[in-house]
């Protein structure tokens, strides 16, 4: 004696729109021109990064600075040595602003020293 058995075929799902391939004729989306300053720091924006509150003709941001309230001292010169790298047209100083990523990288998690603050970490997770 012969069984039938009916078997289901899964009905497939639509594609989340994120997973749909990519179509050339899409719109694409633009910031536009990078050319807003902050009136506080001068830090370049987009224009639609304003707040919500301000308009294009006189923006004001909170992404930077916070509107002012936020200033950072003025940045040292590097030493000498950097400075020579940085400015320097020699092959070796060219060779250095070639790979100053991969240095950057390299050094990212070089420890310089650490002074453990056990009130906030009592020993437990990283």
């Amino acid at each position: 004696m012969m069984h039938e058995f009916a078997l289901e075929v899964p009905v497939p799902q639509p594609l989340p729109i994120a997973r749909h391939p990519f179509n050339p004729s899409w719109a694409i989306h633009t910031l536009g021109v990078l050319n807003s300053e902050c009136p506080s720091c001068h830090a370049l924006h987009w224009a639609d990064e304003r707040l919500s509150s301000s308009s294009k003709r006189t923006p004001k941001f909170g992404i930077c600075c916070y509107q002012g309230k936020i200033a950072l001292p003025v940045l040292q010169p590097p030493p000498p040595e950097l400075e020579y790298y940085y400015t320097g047209q020699d092959p070796i100083s060219k060779n250095f602003r070639n790979l100053i990523r991969k240095y950057n990288n390299a050094l990212a998690f070089t420890s310089v020293g650490r002074q453990i603050d056990h009130s906030v970490n009592d020993g437990g997770g990283p």
